[in-house]
């Protein structure tokens, strides 16, 4: 049974505050009465949408690696082997994704690195689940960690494990859950679905009533029932006339006004949902709202970019260089290309291309890359400097 085991208990304040849970704790109860862990959350529509918009927008991001000089200067050189194939089955973009989903929901991902024995370099990367990971600081070395692996009685290190933290307080030796902070928004959020779906799939609510001046018994009442579903029922009888005789009464019944308020509730906790992820809620399906993240696409796509994709992406490109043999004392760093993340309509892409050339910003072979047209052989700059009266030609 492993540290994270979240379902046979109710942890102590103090081992929450760790990270970790001790075999035979779970978390215990919202106060809506649902419980929430890091996996059940994903059942909720907006949390699902939130963790995989951020995890596979960077995870998509092609690495690139680079030297810096004295100067400033930037050569970019080959990406390191364990980067671009970092596990012969799984993929750089799954393990990247999976190393995100598990610092989105639990707070960290974890992989175990995987080292040539002959010069103990890195050669590639196995995720493992951040469930089965235990990391504290390690008391033998102040201020650096340590990890242990399904409880075991052998600690590894950083040299064994790749680490994304996510946000971190103070002292603390790994990331936090959002999942813990947000569970009573979330679950309000699984309740209020819950409860929709007893609510519609259970017909507790009646459309029609047939109100009687008389006194019936049960077979009487069944038959009245009967045959008004006989003459309604079907696509045939849709949009048919009623006839209501003997003084019968046929009334229509709706929703509650103050039992239809969870439709608008479910609609509110998405939103806060939305704000502990801080994504825009229309990326993740809410839309009854306008938008402040820009008026058109560029502008929506660099609000998102530096609000929502960047610090995870310093992460990842922090914890990559970290590992990578001799990155920061060489001036070695990885990085992620953002620029198709970047990107608003081809419209404005040709507009930026071409006003670049035509200040010599880029040659013409650069500006036709800018909006992925190859090149036609002339590598000349169009433009004449600040002064150009004609927009230059790139095409």
């Amino acid at each position: 049974m492993g540290w994270f085991n979240r379902r046979t208990g109710g942890p102590p304040e103090e081992s929450r505050d760790m990270g970790y849970l001790p075999p035979g704790w779970r978390v215990p109860n919202t106060n809506s009465g649902t419980r929430v862990d890091e996996e059940s959350s994903l059942k909720q529509g907006v949390v699902y949408a939130a963790v995989t918009l951020i995890s596979d927008g960077v995870a998509s991001l092609k690495p690139r690696a680079y030297q810096e000089d004295s100067e400033g200067h930037h050569q970019y050189i080959p990406v390191p082997t364990w980067i671009q194939k970092p596990h012969p089955e799984i993929r750089r973009y799954e393990i990247f994704n999976q190393l995100l989903v598990s610092a989105l929901l639990w707070g960290n991902g974890y992989a175990l690195i995987i080292r040539r024995p002959s010069d103990d370099q890195i050669i590639g990367l196995r995720p493992l689940d951040p469930v089965r990971v235990r990391v504290e600081w390690n008391p033998d070395r102040p201020g650096y960690r340590r990890y242990q692996i399904n409880g075991s009685d052998a600690w590894l290190t950083s040299h064994d494990i790749f680490h994304l933290q996510g946000p971190t307080l103070p002292e603390r030796p790994g990331g936090m859950s959002v999942i813990q902070h947000a569970r009573e928004s979330i679950g309000l959020g699984l309740t209020l679905e819950e409860f929709g779906a007893r609510f519609f799939g259970q017909g507790a609510q009646h459309r029609v009533v047939i109100e009687s001046p008389n006194n019936l018994n049960y077979e009487q009442a069944r038959n009245l029932a009967d045959n008004y579903m006989h003459a309604h029922s079907g696509p045939s009888n849709w949009h048919g006339v009623s006839v209501a005789s003997g003084g019968s009464k046929i009334q229509t019944v709706t929703i509650p006004p103050n039992e239809a308020q969870f439709l608008d509730s479910r609609d509110f906790q998405g939103y806060e949902i939305a704000r502990w992820f801080r994504v825009p809620p229309h990326r993740v399906g809410l839309v009854s709202k306008s938008t402040s993240w820009g008026s058109g696409l560029a502008e929506e796509n660099l609000a998102m970019y530096q609000n929502t994709f960047r610090p995870w992406i310093t992460r990842l490109e922090d914890a990559l260089t970290a590992y990578t043999a001799y990155g920061q004392e060489s001036g070695t760093r990885i990085e992620l290309d953002t620029s198709e993340m970047l990107r608003g309509t081809f419209k404005e892409l040709v507009t930026m291309a071409v006003e670049l050339s035509s200040n010599d910003i880029l040659n013409r072979t650069e500006a036709r890359a800018l909006i992925g047209y190859p090149s036609d052989g002339r590598s000349e700059f169009t433009g004449t400097g600040t002064d150009t009266q004609q927009p230059a030609s790139i095409v």
